[in-house]
């Protein structure tokens, strides 16, 4: 695989403590066309009061650096700063892309100095982005 360049944007970010992981070996959800995505839907698809806070200028990093963040894992709430509204650049190897079953489009990347570290990006469907402000939504 060759190394992947991606921007990892506050979208993400807004999922980053619950979808950091050790490894990736789960099998991909069933894709489901019923439902866009509910746990912090809103700060994931900047929809949310606080999305005009968000950095979209992407400050370079490393997977390594993210997934050693310290945040506080929450399902729901307010965005959380500075974490959560820092727009970020990696540099990255592509594991696994997953469809999920609430609309996401999962990528699994991996630190290319150190191949066990790897954390998923999310990026929403286009179609669950509509509470977004109109220069953020992928419409």
């Amino acid at each position: 695989m060759t190394a992947v360049r991606l921007l990892a944007a506050a979208v993400s970010a807004g999922a980053l403590a619950a979808t950091v992981a050790a490894g990736a070996g789960s099998a991909p959800a069933t894709p489901s066309h019923a439902v866009c995505g509910v746990e912090r839907w809103d700060v994931k698809t900047l929809a949310d009061p606080s999305a005009r806070k968000v950095n979209l200028r992407p400050r370079p990093t490393t997977v390594w650096a993210l997934t050693h963040l310290r945040t506080r894992p929450a399902l729901f709430g307010p965005r959380r700063p500075p974490v959560e509204t820092t727009t970020y650049r990696i540099t990255a190897r592509l594991v696994e892309s997953r469809a999920e079953a609430d609309q996401d489009i999962h990528l699994i990347v991996a630190a290319p100095e150190h191949p066990a570290t790897t954390m998923i990006v999310e990026f929403p469907a286009s179609a669950c982005t509509t509470g977004a402000l109109p220069c953020y939504a992928e419409a």
